[in-house]
């Protein structure tokens, strides 16, 4: 095991989980154990550089992640900082381990992984990246800690020990993966058939509706005041109406009033959107 200098979240960090992509968060989803991603995402992340969407409870998470790890500290009256290291082709960041290296933390700003721990149960995916973490940094025992925003207080989960069977589990099922991978080729279009898809779907389209009526009714009620208003700037009740000037350049015809290339200039890029119809 060799343990690294690198600060998460650095190039130098993103450039070392491109060569080692055997990482502990992505060990649930070789196992089949996560809920947010399929091994297809995997294989079309890791072969064709298309990445998962970073939501904004993730984002969170990392913002909450230091002072998380301040009340973790006190409860273990220890002291956790976070490591990143690798130990063969496997690579592991991890949210803290202690001074003598025998202990971790996985730190969650979740409430429903705070209520999960409460109860006495540790997600299965969070408990096999706990487990890599585990064979990486050749450490004794992992817990899960989970914070409440709700409440400001986290729930310690019981230990996660080593498991040398569990671990070779590990290695066969990487070793699978990345032959499934070597053959993989991008799908032109994916027709969903899942609950969860079903479910989000269903509720963006409700959601697209009543922001159709709403903004049908908005329409008719600024169009009133503009009328009542007449042409003078007026305002009342939070209200106000008033005139607005926009400046734009014609790019196209400046070009070709100057005889430019736009090709030159001209960049694609790929964005995604949501469409509900």
């Amino acid at each position: 095991m060799e343990r690294l200098l690198l600060e998460q979240g650095s190039q130098e960090w993103h450039d070392l989980r491109a060569k080692y992509h055997r990482t502990a968060s992505r060990t649930p989803i070789v196992l089949g154990l996560s809920p947010f991603q399929k091994k297809d995402n995997l294989a079309r992340e890791l072969k064709f550089g298309i990445k998962p969407y970073y939501n904004n409870a993730m984002k969170r998470g990392n913002e909450l992640e230091p002072y998380v790890r301040e009340l973790a500290n006190k409860y273990f009256n220890d002291i956790f900082e976070p490591a990143v290291g690798i130990n063969a082709d496997f690579l592991a960041s991890l949210d803290g381990i202690n001074f003598d290296a025998d202990t971790i933390i996985e730190i969650k700003v979740s409430e429903h992984t705070y209520n999960e721990v409460k109860n006495g149960r540790i997600p299965e995916h969070y408990k096999a990246q706990m487990l890599h973490q585990l064979y990486v940094f050749e450490a004794k025992k992992a817990y899960l800690v989970a914070y409440s925003e709700k409440n400001d207080e986290i729930a310690v989960s019981d230990a996660v020990l080593d498991d040398p069977v569990w671990f070779w589990n590990m290695l066969t099922s990487w070793k699978e993966f990345e032959n499934f991978m070597s053959t993989y080729e991008l799908e032109e279009e994916i027709e969903h058939t899942d609950t969860e898809w079903e479910m989000l779907a269903c509720k963006l389209k409700d959601i697209s509706d009543r922001k159709k009526e709403l903004e049908a009714e908005e329409a008719e009620y600024k169009e009133a005041l503009l009328s009542m208003a007449n042409g003078v700037k007026s305002k009342g009740f939070g209200v106000s109406v008033y005139p607005t000037k926009k400046k734009s350049v014609d790019y196209k015809t400046l070009l070709a009033e100057n005889k430019i290339d736009a090709t030159p200039y001209t960049k694609e890029s790929i964005s995604w959107s949501v469409k509900v119809s």
